[in-house]
């Protein structure tokens, strides 16, 4: 039986100590069986000896694995190797060699010779391997030999039979009684569980009684405790809340005395205040008039006021500029003289006295930024087809201007960097946040690294270049192109005859127009793969339905084309 005090050990600690008698109750029956499988099967003493003289008879009595085996132990001095014990034991099994070649084999190999074993008869047993070998008269010996040896080689035939049909007979018998000391054991096992299981179950049954009663007291106590545990606690939280509704009621009263007293104060303050204001109002509304009727509209004083700041900025640059040149050239005379490239710088100076003028003919002639951004969206699509990721792509926008387009790519997540000659519109676009720098088309294209841009644009920035310089730019393009990459060049379309004829030269450092085949050759001539695109069409037409008018058709085709065009060229 197994003793358990219930207040001490749970169900699972239970079970613990019956799983562990039963184990012991096992291994108890497993001695029992493993001696009388020592009984059954004794071990066999006829076991290999190590000598230091052998005869042949000392290893042919053993037959198979066995025989190999004890070859290597006594000739070899070590145990088989797996490929050795394979290989010979095939020599043996397939009849092509005797137990006593296989010896000699043993015996005369370069490892039997190192360990010179004393065998009785070797040598003997080797020349006679050896003669066997020599061709016809090898035969002819071992043809003798094997007459002569006859009788003795059926003796030694009739003791294997022999010692197989031992074997074959004691196998069964061990079998047999193997069988029967299982078919004993199983059932003594299965009496032994039958037992142990109603003990068991009769342990479980009285167990859980005793449980289920201490479960029940258990219980009665803890819902007596609870009910108890209730009754204070309820009692405690009518109090606490009777308590906290007069706290509640008498801080109601207070709050509402000071919101009242606070709003009359308030609404004091606000009739007061207001009567200010208005009396503000009507004397800005007075002075306001009065200006409005002493100047000009709004639209020319806004327009007035933006140009002074214009001419506030280039001042400002200007201002530091000339500041520097003169620290400058304090610092350098009269010892120093200036070099070729700073005189250069000093001449370079004079162009940008019209930066001012030209950022206000971009706001009376261009349009305003979102009409701006509104148009160039159209090419979005082109860089959005582009083998690259949005986060590697490089741009750059030549001649950015105000950064209508700069500021489009950005919104879109793309890396986008400009560069103009202005000082006015590098300043507003910095002040924008974009990524805008003061450089020259040509010097800052040369600056790069082969293949290191995916996208360059310029939007009418072509019709002001040289046709040397346009050449330049384009080769430069091409070379710091990335592979897959793209180059957008809008113009002044001059297909359209209103812009090739008037259009075009509203701008004065305009050149001359470009007609759109003419600059894709240009293009092609570089290296780019090109596509014209046409936009902005000026307006839409009714032609007049009668040949007589054909030339007239012609004309309002010709003023209503597409205001500007673009040439697309791809590395």
């Amino acid at each position: 039986m197994i003793e358990t005090n219930i207040k001490d050990l749970s169900v699972e600690e239970i079970m613990k100590k019956i799983q562990e008698e039963v184990k012991k109750k096992d291994n108890n029956s497993l001695l029992k069986n493993k001696s009388m499988m020592q009984t059954i099967f004794p071990k066999n003493d006829n076991s290999f000896s190590i000598k230091e003289v052998y005869e042949y008879n000392d290893f042919t009595k053993y037959h198979d694995v066995e025989f190999v085996q004890n070859l290597y132990k006594g000739l070899l001095k070590r145990e088989a190797d797996k490929e050795g014990l394979e290989y010979y034991l095939n020599l043996l099994r397939s009849g092509e060699k005797s137990k006593n070649e296989i010896i000699s084999l043993f015996r005369y190999s370069k490892e039997g010779k190192n360990k010179n074993v004393q065998l009785l008869g070797s040598k003997k047993r080797y020349i006679q391997a050896y003669l066997y070998k020599l061709p016809i008269v090898g035969y002819i010996l071992k043809s003798i030999y094997t007459i002569l040896t006859l009788p003795k080689l059926l003796k030694r035939l009739n003791a294997l039979e022999n010692y197989v049909t031992q074997v074959d007979i004691k196998s069964k018998k061990n079998d047999l009684l193997l069988e029967k000391a299982i078919n004993q054991k199983a059932q003594e096992l299965q009496s032994n569980i039958d037992t142990k299981a109603q003990e068991l179950q009769s342990n479980i049954d009285t167990k859980a009684q005793e449980l289920q009663s201490n479960i029940d007291t258990k219980a009665q106590e803890l819902q007596s405790n609870i009910d108890t545990k209730a009754q204070e606690l309820q009692s405690n939280i009518d109090t606490k809340a009777q308590e906290l509704q007069s706290n509640i009621d008498t801080k109601a009263q207070e709050l509402q005395s000071n919101i009242d007293t606070k709003a009359q104060e308030l609404q004091s303050n606000i009739d007061t205040k207001a009567q200010e204001l208005q009396s503000n109002i009507d004397t800005k509304a007075q002075e306001l008039q009065s200006n409005i009727d002493t100047k000009a509209n709004i639209d020319d004083i806004q327009f007035y006021l933006q140009s002074v700041n214009y001419v506030k900025e280039y001042m400002k640059i200007s201002q530091q500029n000339i500041q520097n040149l003169i620290e400058e050239a304090k610092k350098r005379l009269p010892n120093d003289t200036f070099e070729k490239k700073e005189l250069i710088a000093l001449t370079e100076e004079e162009k940008h006295k019209f930066d001012t003028f030209y950022v206000e003919f971009e706001d009376r002639f261009r349009g305003t930024r979102e009409e701006i951004k509104q148009r160039v969206k159209v090419y979005l699509p082109y860089i959005e087809k582009l083998p690259f990721n949005k986060e590697e792509l490089k741009a750059l926008d030549v001649g950015c201007g105000r950064g209508e387009w700069l500021e489009l790519l950005n919104d879109n997540g793309y890396n986008a960097q400009g560069i103009d000659l202005n000082r006015i519109m590098v300043a507003k676009s910095q002040e924008l946040g974009l990524d805008v720098k003061e450089a020259d088309v040509i010097e800052y294209l040369s600056s790069l690294e082969d293949e290191s841009l995916s996208v360059i644009t310029g939007f009418h920035i072509i019709e002001h270049l040289p046709f040397e310089v346009l050449m330049k730019m384009l080769e430069e393009s091409y070379r710091v192109l990335k592979k897959g990459g793209m180059a957008i060049f809008e113009t002044l379309n001059p297909e359209n005859l209103v812009v090739g004829a008037c259009n075009f030269y509203t701008d004065p450092t305009h050149l001359n127009p470009l007609v759109p085949e003419s600059t894709e050759f240009i293009f092609q001539s570089v290296g780019f793969n090109t596509q014209i695109k046409r936009l902005n069409l000026m307006k839409e037409v009714k032609y007049i339905d009668d040949k007589k008018f054909s030339d007239l058709n012609n004309l309002l085709y010709a003023v209503s084309k597409e205001q500007d065009y673009a040439v697309i060229g791809y590395k």
